[in-house]
């Protein structure tokens, strides 16, 4: 394997495929470093397994965070219709869903990883998995990336290693460890999009119920954040996208050690009297 490169990417996710495959087509030498033994792990788990791949809603209004104007310059180069012609360039016709949500007509996420990684083969991408980076340096205009397996060379660098969500997939936050010591500032990492745990001996008894309804999430009893869907209660918990999207609201709390409580509404077109 060749040890310089113009392009040098790390993660082989679905940020870091989609980026291989653009560097590419600008007739770049691209490798990609993943530290886990294939590629598209997390594109696997999303949408319980169909990959919704993206969403025809999009705006400032379908984005939670501190600053969600932060997505705006991203959506303006790459937005829906940018996304639905790159799927279909690589043979992925897409199947919307109800609340605008685009799947593979396939109905499978292991398709969507086959066809980046043909797009990826075809464009002369390589690929090295099971690589551990020990360091990546700025050396005379060029970045170093010290590994297990060597030293590789490039003349740019992209970081595309996820957060730090699902280290089953490989998103462990190590690639945070390289982008802190070029100088960039992180904000507190808390749990976001993820289900909520309780202690409630009624769980138990409601676990696999799926239904449509309100969850409301409380801190010191003022309410801060709510939303509607399909609920899915656990013997954990609740979950499904209604608390996915509520969820961070409770993480930060709970990191300032707030009292949280969350509130489900079954009925939330009616009163509590018409109840």
């Amino acid at each position: 394997m060749s040890r310089q490169y113009d392009i040098i990417i790390v993660g082989a996710g679905a940020s870091g495929l989609t980026a291989s495959i653009h560097a590419a087509r600008a007739k770049a030498n691209v490798l990609i470093l993943e530290h886990m033994d294939r590629a598209g792990k997390k594109i696997l788990a999303t949408g319980n397994g169909k990959c919704n791949f993206t969403n025809e809603k999009q705006g400032i209004a379908y984005y939670n965070g501190k600053n969600p104007a932060f997505v705006l310059p991203a959506l303006r180069q790459f937005g829906v219709e940018d996304t639905l012609t790159f799927f279909d360039e690589l043979g992925i016709y897409p199947k919307k869903k109800r609340e605008g949500y685009y799947y593979p007509s396939s109905g499978q996420a292991i398709s969507v990883v086959e066809a980046l990684l043909m797009e990826c083969r075809r464009l002369r991408v390589r690929i090295a998995y099971n690589v551990g980076i020990r360091e990546i340096k700025k050396e005379n205009e060029f970045f170093s990336f010290y590994t297990k397996q060597g030293i590789f060379i490039s003349k740019c660098c992209i970081i595309a290693t996820g957060g730090k969500s699902a280290r089953k997939t490989g998103s462990d936050g190590s690639g945070n460890l390289y982008i802190e010591k070029f100088g960039h500032k992180l904000t507190d990492i808390v749990p976001a999009l993820v289900q909520m745990q309780g202690k409630q001996s009624f769980l138990k008894d409601i676990a696999g119920i799926r239904a449509d309804g309100r969850v409301s999430i409380y801190i010191e009893n003022e309410k801060l954040a709510e939303d509607m869907g399909e609920l899915q209660l656990t013997d954990f918990g609740v979950s499904g996208i209604p608390a996915f999207q509520v969820s961070r609201y409770a993480s930060l709390a709970l990191r300032k050690g707030n009292s949280v409580f969350v509130l489900l509404n079954f009925l939330p077109d009616l009163s509590r009297e018409e109840a």
